[in-house]
């Protein structure tokens, strides 16, 4: 059964349009399969499934670390101009595109020798010369912006420090200040709390519903926690073997919906 629901909080703008998309790895392995997905401005969406789903395939196909094998992903720009196919996209519009979409890894993806500023500079590495960016010389502005997303995650007072002595949680709080500096319209967070203990990923994912609400960001975060599902985002989609078997508000996952997606009863 595949169930799908337009979400009433959610009707904005379209931002994503993705049509028939399919990859297929070198070996043979599919990992998504004729999946159809619509995207709205401002939307918290949570990609929900087993390991090898294709939760992390979708996100890298949505920013194009991953070239998909066939199907369309349209982007909306909120600018105002026209939509453009992603798939399409190379050198410099492909870059530009990339800054609009933020990610935020599992694993933090940090230069632990440098310091928590520096990293999150990292996000405006695309914007800078890459004499500056090498010598570590980013503008006064750019500087600016770090501290103030270093703030909103609330460790501004880590700044100077080696982002290697930080803890795992900060670490993911340097993650997303470095997505943030990017100045994106869409959020996509793989598994970002999948190493953190529960208390620490309740409170990053605090903070990034908080910061996507006051931005009006779109965030598309893979979730293997079905409670932090319904209590911190707004829709789910649930994913079994590359294909999309669910898609609804995240309050109306219940019991029948996680047997399906999961194989097994809700909290064996």
């Amino acid at each position: 059964m595949t169930v799908t629901s337009e979400n009433s909080n959610n009707i904005n703008r379209r931002q994503l349009e993705i049509t028939g998309l399919g990859k297929i790895y070198p070996g043979g392995t599919e990992a998504l399969r004729d999946v159809n997905l619509n995207v709205d401005h401002g939307e918290i969406i949570a990609v929900v499934g087993l390991s090898g789903a294709g939760k992390s395939t979708l996100l890298r196909c949505i920013n194009r670390l991953v070239d998909p094998t066939s199907g369309s992903i349209k982007y909306f720009p909120s600018n105002g101009k026209p939509p453009f196919e992603v798939t399409k996209l190379k050198g410099n519009d492909l870059r530009q595109y990339r800054s609009d979409v933020g990610m935020i890894f599992q694993h933090f993806n940090i230069v632990p020798r440098l310091t928590v500023l520096l990293n999150v500079l990292a996000g405006r590495l695309s914007q800078v010369p890459t004499a500056s960016s090498i010598l570590h010389k980013f503008p006064d502005s750019d500087i600016d912006n770090a501290m103030t997303a270093l703030k909103r995650v609330g460790i501004v007072d880590k700044a100077y420090n080696r982002a290697g002595d930080l803890s795992g949680g900060q670490m993911q709080r340097v993650g997303i200040a470095r997505a943030l500096v990017q100045e994106p319209e869409i959020l996509l967070a793989d598994e970002p709390v999948a190493s953190l203990d529960p208390a620490t990923s309740a409170d990053i994912l605090d903070y990034l519903r908080a910061i996507c609400t006051e931005d009006g960001l779109t965030l598309v975060i893979n979730l293997h926690s079905i409670d932090m599902v319904r209590k911190f985002t707004n829709r789910a989609i649930g994913f079994l073997g590359g294909k999309k078997v669910f898609d609804d508000v995240a309050d109306n996952l219940g019991k029948d919906q996680y047997r399906e997606i999961y194989g097994v009863e809700e909290g064996v």
